[in-house]
């Protein structure tokens, strides 16, 4: 099983990611769009493993409050084959503990997880070749600053179906403070 731990957008962050998203498209020569039903903010990805119960338990040992989560403006990555674009997530002290204490408990149970510091983003389109027309300030526009709390933490399976993809959850996990 392909799997990664996540926390599951809202749908008016969907929404607006949507309509970016669709203005990426009409304004690159270019990119392969992420799809409404797979916007999320990944906090660890574990790849292959059929190692459920001991990622369940892993998620299950981190303990975390409730936090607000904050979007913040329009990122990209240079990659060989296309830029990745993303909407940012600001990099709170609970989300980056949050983050951390999962990679810490997950490294504990054996699995790799990077070492590369966490850059919190929710992914719009990759491969992007921007045409002259984009415009980064009406994507922004498109994006305005928007803020949820979380309150849980998700484990899904990625798998593809005929060309698309999908992601299942398998397990959540609430954040509470530890007793």
């Amino acid at each position: 099983m392909r799997l990664f731990i996540a926390v599951s957008l809202p749908p008016l962050w969907k929404d607006r990611m949507d309509t970016a998203t669709h203005y990426l498209k009409t304004h690159t020569e270019h990119c392969i769009p992420t799809p409404r039903g797979t916007f999320h903010l990944t906090l660890a990805f574990l790849g292959e493993t059929d190692r459920l119960a001991d990622v369940i338990q892993a998620m299950d040992q981190v303990h975390g409050a409730p936090f607000p989560l904050i979007s913040s403006g329009i990122g990209q990555f240079s990659l060989k084959e296309g830029d990745l674009w993303w909407m940012g997530i600001e990099s709170t002290p609970p989300l980056m503990d949050l983050q951390a204490k999962l990679a810490d408990s997950l490294r504990g149970a054996g699995f790799e997880i990077s070492d590369k510091p966490y850059q919190p983003h929710a992914s719009l389109a990759r491969q992007v070749q921007p045409k002259p027309d984009l415009d980064v300030a009406e994507l922004e526009r498109l994006l305005p600053p928007m803020s949820f709390e979380v309150r849980y933490m998700t484990l899904f399976r990625s798998d593809w179906d005929r060309g698309n993809l999908f992601y299942t959850p398998l397990h959540r996990t609430m954040l509470t403070e530890e007793n």
